[in-house]
């Protein structure tokens, strides 16, 4: 069973300076609507048609729009617009005219979304423990992103205006880069993201289609920020 997802606001927008780097484009991304729900958009592997995935509606969601809206009419003029979850569920909000983002509050549990697809089908963003490297992603490419160099080194690329430096993690994590390995070919660089469940997914080097990794072991991840 799920756990029940939950959102809970902090009393004001912070300003973030942590680790922000998600796929570039338009989508795939989460986003508020002025009327208070929130959606995915995203584009399935291998088709050019745009998807929204609406968030299953409770109480959660619409508190994460607020504060996410909220944080738009502040500090960008106008509710509405996209918004990131981090691995830690840390709800991250970019503005579009400069690039300062804002943390407005941190969720938890696992929320559910409305497949385009199917009316009568709902999916969420998990994956069961011992699911096999490689198994196919058909659900929201969504994520932060981080890369794994040759070396078979994990390292988020902070970008600080023309600035970049690479950050490693607290300590490695053999599993996941192993994983890694089986879907790309070990020795090889590559980019993956990690969703707001710790779920890691990369694209396969052939065709590009999304697959499922593993997950983040928090012991030799990154740490929490702030």
């Amino acid at each position: 069973m799920s756990t029940p997802f939950k959102f809970m606001a902090l009393p004001s927008p912070v300003r973030w300076t942590g680790r922000y780097n998600r796929i570039p484009g338009k989508e795939p991304v989460f986003k508020a609507k002025v009327d208070g729900s929130a959606h995915a958009y995203w584009s399935p592997w291998s088709s050019d048609e745009r998807l929204t995935s609406e968030f299953v509606d409770c109480v959660a969601v619409r508190q994460m729009a607020q504060a996410v809206n909220q944080a738009k009419m502040i500090h960008a003029g106008q509710a509405g617009g996209g918004f990131q979850i981090n691995e830690f569920g840390q709800v991250l909000c970019p503005m579009s005219a400069d690039a300062e983002r804002y943390w407005v509050g941190t969720v938890t549990g696992v929320p559910t979304f409305h497949d385009p697809r199917d009316s009568n089908t709902k999916f969420d963003l998990t994956m069961p423990h011992g699911t096999k490297a490689g198994t196919p992603w058909s659900r929201p490419y969504i994520g932060m992103k981080f890369n794994l160099d040759s070396a078979g080194s994990i390292y988020f690329l902070k970008e600080d205006g023309d600035t970049k430096r690479k950050i490693r993690p607290v300590r490695s994590d053999p599993e996941l880069v192993r994983r890694l390995g089986l879907v790309r070919g070990s020795g090889q660089g590559m980019r993956f993201i990690v969703n707001l469940h710790g779920v890691a997914i990369t694209k396969t080097a052939i065709d590009m289609q999304p697959v499922f990794v593993g997950h983040i072991d928090l012991k030799s991840w990154f740490s929490k920020q702030p």
